[in-house]
């Protein structure tokens, strides 16, 4: 047993209608803003902050404790670097909100999910829109559209015709649809009582995500998924048959599908002699070590303290405009932005999350612990080469599921029955 519920209702939606719009709100990317094909970076989902950032001032807890410690030290930190360089702190707030209020859905999302089944429920809306939007990007992308998925740093697609947030560009939206991906195999695995039609649909879904994600030539989420899945598979059917996996379905392909691994290459053609041909890892990384090593400048110059959110114009000068600038490695750019002081308190945040998201946890067996251990992992890995959490949409989601999933584990209102 996978799952310990009560049955649910026969009417579902009627009951659990606040988490079908927050398993829209979670899944389908819409930039608030539509304005042509420009994006904005401020997706539909930022209309859960206006409920999680209340949702904070209810909670008590380690936990909460945390985190108000590290929003308290980061905000010591913006003022003392404030007076230090004679700064106006405002714009530096404005960054420290952009930071820690995506966190808040975390918070939120102990206060709605109450029980294992509503937690299931949010799951299934979640894997349902999933299914919406890829078969609209489907659509928009290869039927109706030109067939390329990347232009110009633009991923293409959008949901019914309503465009898609990207708040770091092509990352930001391709890592949304690997989010994706990792959802829809948790819930594959964990619900046994899938129709087998309805999970040939997910299959699907999860493999037009991947060539979308294949053809946005991130190698930073190529690599991710090309890790997610092997691990996955060495410990469904151990290593000796992923191996003979692997060699089948490379035959399979090289003997079949040739012209279409060429077409797959030929796009990849570029980005693949840009990274053979670089000169040092500065140059494969697109000047982002260079960066890195100016983050790391200013760090060591107020250790305790970090930039207090200002970024790299706190005392960087040059011709180039680097404001709104990251260091592309997400745990750099934290204690970078907030300092040491704070950092170590918003690391104990996350490290006490995890600990009570896979301590004695009674609602969810070890195969599936497994799988979300791997999904955390893979995040964790992206986040060294690029500042996943950074992107608001990405975190609120992120947030809300680990808050989820240490709720049904905690909450005393779960029961005994199996879902249905």
């Amino acid at each position: 047993m996978i799952f310990k519920s009560a049955k649910i209702t026969i009417f579902p939606l009627l009951k659990y209608g606040y988490l079908f719009l927050i398993g829209f709100l979670l899944s389908i990317p819409i930039d608030i803003f539509q304005r042509g094909d420009e994006q904005s970076g401020f997706a539909i989902s930022l209309i859960i902050l206006l409920f999680s950032f209340f949702s904070i001032f209810r909670v008590k807890g380690v936990d909460i404790t945390l985190f108000y410690s590290a929003i308290l030290l980061s905000i010591l930190s913006i003022f003392y670097i404030a007076f230090i360089y004679n700064l106006n702190p405002i714009k530096s707030l404005l960054s420290l909100t952009y930071f820690f209020l995506p966190i808040t859905s975390y918070f939120f999302s102990q206060q709605l999910i109450k029980s294992s089944n509503n937690f299931l429920f949010l799951l299934k809306m979640i894997s349902f829109f999933s299914v919406l939007l890829s078969y609209s990007l489907l659509y928009t992308i290869f039927i109706s559209g030109s067939g390329l998925v990347r232009i110009d740093g633009i991923l293409q697609g959008t949901f019914f015709g309503l465009n898609l947030t990207g708040a770091y560009g092509v990352h930001s939206l391709a890592t949304h649809y690997l989010l994706l991906i990792f959802i829809l195999v948790f819930y594959l695995n964990f619900n046994k009582k899938i129709h087998f039609f309805i999970k040939i649909i997910y299959f699907l879904t999860i493999f037009i995500y991947i060539y979308i994600i294949l053809l946005s030539l991130s190698r930073e989420l190529l690599l991710a998924l090309i890790l997610f899945f092997l691990f996955y598979s060495i410990y469904k059917i151990n290593i000796f048959r992923t191996l003979l996996l692997l060699i089948g379905i490379s035959t399979f392909v090289y003997l079949f599908f040739s012209s279409f691994l060429n077409g797959i290459l030929f796009i990849w053609d570029t980005k693949l002699s840009d990274s053979l041909n670089a000169l040092d890892l500065n140059d494969l990384s697109s000047g982002r070590i260079e960066l890195q090593l100016i983050a790391l400048k200013q760090l060591f110059t107020n250790p305790f303290f970090g930039t207090g959110f200002n970024g790299y114009n706190l005392n960087y000068k040059d011709t180039n405009d680097l404001s709104g600038w990251s260091t592309h490695i997400y745990y750099l750019t934290s204690i970078w932005k907030m300092g040491l002081i704070a950092f170590i308190f918003y690391t104990l945040f996350w490290i006490n999350i995890f600990k009570k998201m896979f301590s004695k946890n009674k609602e969810i067996n070890q195969q599936n612990l497994f799988i979300l251990f791997l999904i955390i992992i893979t995040l964790l890995f992206l986040n060294l080469f690029w500042d996943v959490f950074l992107v608001p949409n990405i975190m609120i989601f992120f947030s809300f599921l680990c808050g989820s999933i240490i709720s049904i584990n905690t909450n005393k209102n779960n029961y005994n029955n199996q879902f249905i």
